[in-house]
């Protein structure tokens, strides 16, 4: 890989956060609100089905990190970040 493909290449938070602007660039406040709450319900039901689940087992450490992850959706699609446009 050369110099200029290195400056160029994005890396993946950068493509996430690209993503996401894009999402959110192409819906409307409503389609953006309905997956939201699709986000925060799927959260909930997460966190009721981590709940009798046995701390530290394989299931509820993946819960968990599904949580976290859903948790960070929210966040980005809330708060969209405004990518440089030298990354488009």
């Amino acid at each position: 890989m050369g110099v200029s493909e290195a400056s160029t290449e994005l890396s993946g938070r950068n493509l996430l956060d690209l993503l996401i602007n894009e999402f959110c660039s192409r819906t409307d406040i409503t389609q953006r609100v309905q997956l939201l709450k699709y986000l925060n319900n799927l959260n909930l039901d997460l966190l009721r089905f981590s709940g009798p689940q046995q701390s530290g087992s394989a299931l509820h450490i993946q819960l968990a990190w599904k949580r976290e992850l859903v948790g960070q959706l929210v966040s980005m699609i809330k708060r969209p970040k405004r990518v440089a446009a030298a990354l488009v």
